[in-house]
């Protein structure tokens, strides 16, 4: 029997830009993966200076999906996703070559219930890393350039591999 298909729930918090008072808390957000992340190690040799015997790990992740997103004051939102590994905040490491990789889903126009489908996205870190999963609102409509934030998800790689086994 095949293995369920990984979910984690997310709620966003939004807060005001100036005093930082929390404004609205969204639903829970789902994120799935159809197909369980696989994790494997780059190189049994393979480290980088001052990594010790740490060994990085490449995984990608996909179909994503967020429901109940905030409106904008007179449309729905253009939301896309901004995916990128940074160091752990007690990382004992200097940051690395690999952290900062980023990278950015297609635009889903006019919805506050994104299905972010057949886009997948490939990472190497290492497992005290984080994973940063950011929605954004790309301001289509009347100003191109402006971007707002919807929500931000901060997860430890080494949760990920926690949740599914490397095989």
């Amino acid at each position: 029997m095949a293995p369920k298909p990984a979910e984690t729930k997310i709620c966003f918090k939004y807060y005001h830009g100036v005093s930082g008072a929390l404004r609205a808390t969204t639903p829970s957000v789902t994120v799935k993966n159809s197909e369980a992340p696989i994790f494997k190690s780059i190189g049994s040799d393979e480290t980088t200076q001052g990594q010790g015997n740490r060994r990085l790990i490449s995984f990608s992740l996909s179909d994503f999906q967020a429901l109940g997103l905030k409106k904008g004051m007179f449309f729905n939102p253009d939301p896309y996703l901004k995916i990128s590994i940074q160091p752990g905040k007690h990382s004992i490491f200097p940051a690395l070559p690999h952290h900062g990789q980023e990278r950015r889903s297609r635009i889903i126009g006019n919805t506050v219930n994104p299905i972010w489908q057949a886009e997948q996205f490939s990472f190497v870190s290492l497992p005290t890393d984080v994973l940063e999963i950011e929605v954004k609102d790309k301001f289509a409509k009347s100003r191109p350039i402006i971007k707002r934030f919807l929500g931000k998800l901060s997860m430890p790689v080494q949760r990920l591999l926690e949740r599914h086994a490397i095989g």
